[in-house]
């Protein structure tokens, strides 16, 4: 069995485990561990496992794509005009895409799906060593790949995910707070697919008003979140106030599609009712005590929490620190 690691065990020592598997990873692992530990009541974190960036820099070498890659932060050319640069980060993508996972890696992975999730589809996930830092949430900017079923698909996801280092938007937002990209590893966070009834951010503060500090802002999309996290549509937008337990709307949402699994893999958009809220009052308040606990956790540092809900469960899939933009 190779050095994966579970969400189970990625609790009891986050700032080592974040060296080796990401701050999603690790910060994940330690709610997963305050559910357990009845330290947080009410959530549900899916089960999964992270891949930790040795794999990365193993398929890196023996591919020789590292020298490519130091050729291409180097270049004049390259760091001065941004329309090559995108061209050269698109072509970077695509050779990782092409190029060949380690025989012993493959074969792990497919078993350690398979004993897991059986032929369950999963999410596979970045988690960097330059995302979910205090003061760099790199939010939306690496490739989330939903709902894959097969293991050859599992297999593309994980260098699809690889690859979007090399994301335009990633390069720049790394670029604009001086992160040297050499040092940035990608792990993979694989984690079972959970097919989202609604879906969104949870921040344990109001983003709007700097004096306000203890509201929770929720906000929600019927079905999976991924348009909701990457900012595509607006979505529902709610305020809930602990001292008071009440629930002020801010925006409903009027989108009329959602997404929903496709029953081949991947992802696919139906229509949806847009007559009704998308979350109860009830729920909000549920989904923000879960939030406030949560940040306890983290030492009462104000997070950003991804959530989803099917039925009357919610489910956790990622806590981050909240950065203020």
């Amino acid at each position: 069995d190779l050095d994966f690691k579970s969400l189970v065990e990625l609790n009891r020592q986050r700032k080592t485990d974040a060296k080796r598997f990401g701050a999603k990873s690790a910060n994940l692992g330690e709610v997963a561990h305050a559910a357990a530990a009845g330290q947080v009541a009410d959530i549900v974190v899916p089960a999964g496992f992270s891949i930790p960036f040795f794999y990365y820099r193993q398929f890196i070498e023996e591919n020789k794509l590292d020298e490519a890659i130091l050729e291409m932060l180097g270049n004049d050319r390259f760091n001065h005009d941004p329309v090559y640069r995108k061209q050269r980060l698109a072509e970077m993508r695509a050779r990782l895409q092409a190029a060949k996972l380690n025989e012993e890696f493959a074969r792990a992975i497919v078993a350690k799906k398979r004993l897991l999730f059986g032929d369950k589809g999963v999410f596979a996930r970045s988690s960097t060593n330059s995302e979910d830092l205090p003061n760099f949430s790199g939010a939306g900017l690496y490739t989330t790949v939903p709902n894959v079923r097969d293991d050859a698909a599992l297999l593309e996801a994980i260098k699809t995910v690889w690859a979007s280092l090399w994301n335009y938007e990633a390069y720049e937002a790394r670029e604009s707070f001086g992160i040297n990209h050499a040092a940035v590893y990608p792990a993979v966070l694989v984690q079972e697919g959970m097919n989202a009834e609604a879906a969104g951010v949870l921040i344990t503060t109001n983003p709007f008003d700097k004096e306000d500090r203890r509201s929770v802002y929720v906000n929600a999309k019927r079905g999976l979140g991924i348009r909701v996290v990457e900012g595509r549509r607006v979505p529902e937008q709610l305020l809930f106030n602990p001292r008071t337990a009440a629930v002020r709307v801010l925006t409903r949402s009027g989108d009329d599609t959602m997404l929903t699994f496709d029953e081949r893999g991947g992802v696919r958009e139906m229509k949806t009712d847009t007559e009704r809220a998308v979350l109860t009052d009830a729920v909000v308040r549920r989904l923000a005590r879960a939030a406030l606990r949560i940040e306890r956790v983290f030492g009462g540092r104000d997070q950003d929490i991804e959530w989803l809900t099917i039925g009357n469960r919610i489910y956790i899939v990622q806590s981050r620190p909240y950065v203020e933009k």
